[in-house]
């Protein structure tokens, strides 16, 4: 994220590998403010007399994902909707490594830079923030027999899975789990949708009341106007 400080100067929040979600001001240039595109990966170097300070930044721009998507709305908007998510939840110099990796993985998938499935990327990024802010969903066994066979439900009290047969009485009250959670099929973009419509009630129920992101909203409104 940047916010802009002055006439010349930003306040940039930075998501780094070992040092968690990180502050600091940026002197821009009419080069240097390409530097600032949400999503973009730089080598940075924080500096600062004292660690409790602002900080100024030095930032080399290494990859713009945007750039590589501008034609593709729907990314364009799961992009935005991933770094909303970060900058509003993520505790600021918390160390964050596992997330990072997702979120980095994700984009990575979502620019083509690693042939796979972006949407499961996605997905799994959401699922991972849930578990690094202590409110995990639990896949290990059914909560209410503790067999690991036939999983097909998630309890909403719970966030954990049930499997078939305990759940079926109790279908209309329960979420069902979209198949590619459970293997390595490729996720249709319903399967997107119902798995977003599923990880944002995870998140307003334990961590956003007050509601999502707008870029997160306009991701699920997106996706389900794409299927109608």
């Amino acid at each position: 994220n940047a916010r802009r400080h002055g006439e010349n100067s930003h306040i940039v929040t930075i998501f780094t590998e070992l040092q968690g979600r990180y502050a600091g001001l940026f002197k821009t240039s009419v080069k240097t403010k390409a530097y600032l595109q949400p999503g973009n990966l730089v080598q940075a170097k924080w500096q600062a007399r004292l660690a409790d300070h602002l900080g100024l930044w030095q930032l080399e721009l290494l990859e713009s994902p945007a750039s590589r998507i501008l034609k593709d709305r729907l990314k364009l908007t799961a992009l935005g909707a991933s770094l909303a998510l970060a900058e509003q939840l993520l505790a600021e110099r918390h160390h964050y490594q596992d997330l990072y990796v997702s979120l980095k993985q994700f984009i990575d998938f979502l620019i083509g830079l690693s042939p796979s499935d972006w949407y499961r990327a996605y997905v799994d990024y959401e699922i991972r923030l849930l578990d690094d802010l202590g409110f995990g969903l639990d896949f290990s066994k059914c909560a209410a027999t503790g067999t690991t066979e036939g999983l097909t439900y998630i309890s909403p009290k719970t966030g954990r899975a049930v499997s078939f047969d305990a759940g079926k009485p109790y279908a209309d009250r329960l979420f069902q789990i979209p198949s590619f959670w459970m293997n390595d099929k490729t996720a249709t973009q319903a399967e997107f949708h119902q798995s977003l419509h599923i990880t944002s009630y995870f998140l307003q129920k334990n961590l956003l009341e007050k509601g999502l992101p707008n870029a997160r909203v306009s991701l699920e409104e997106l996706v389900k106007e794409m299927i109608a």
